[in-house]
């Protein structure tokens, strides 16, 4: 997984974290038919790229209910939420290997690798 944040949360054009740093980004996710995955560790990015936090599910599972996911910024006081999102992943998504979105305001994009593997 990886992700672009933005510069300034657009909530107030005011810096993510308060002496200035980038934001510490996490991503929960969860997908149909699957247990909950673990949040991915914290990457403190603009551009952050997480090992962690994946879905292990059948195809035909994320074909017939969406995934959803959550960008956070973790901060000592309170967390910052960048973005909630929910989305049907298609079979052009699992054919290319890859779910890309393009957004705007607080996050600018994110990519999560769909990895198949085949019973034998």
């Amino acid at each position: 997984m990886r992700a672009t944040i933005a510069p300034q949360d657009p909530a107030d054009n005011s810096d993510w974290d308060v002496d200035g740093s980038p934001p510490d980004v996490v991503i929960k996710l969860s997908c149909p038919n699957a247990q909950p995955a673990p949040p991915s560790e914290e990457v403190e990015s603009f551009t952050p790229a997480w090992t962690q936090g994946a879905c292990d599910v059948l195809s035909t599972d994320l074909l017939s209910a969406p995934i959803q996911f959550s960008v956070i910024d973790v901060d000592a006081l309170f967390d910052d939420p960048i973005v909630s999102v929910q989305y049907q992943v298609t079979r052009a998504d699992i054919d290319r290997g890859v779910m890309e979105f393009t957004g705007s305001g607080a996050l600018r994009s994110v990519a999560f690798q769909l990895t198949t593997y085949y019973a034998e």
